[in-house]
């Protein structure tokens, strides 16, 4: 069954939430890779790099931003 990523990431709320978007996510592109803008990692997190610089609505508490970096770092170690 096919999940509207758009839709789960508008409803992460929770650690849990979070991880179940990112394997939709990670599914999405297995599925769909061709509808992808970004279809390697370096241009994922390049384009990534670029919608924080350009954005200026995000706003997390204090380690919140923290915490999402160790996450990311975390996907490079981790198996």
């Amino acid at each position: 069954m096919k999940v509207n990523v758009s839709d789960l990431a508008n409803n992460v709320r929770s650690q849990e939430q979070l991880a179940r978007f990112l394997k939709a996510l990670s599914d999405d592109f297995d599925r769909e890779t061709d509808r992808w803008e970004n279809g390697s990692v370096d241009a994922y997190l390049e384009s990534i790099s670029a919608f924080l610089e350009s954005s200026e609505n995000f706003t997390l508490p204090e380690h919140g931003w923290m915490q999402i970096a160790h996450i990311f770092l975390a996907g490079k170690f981790y198996e």
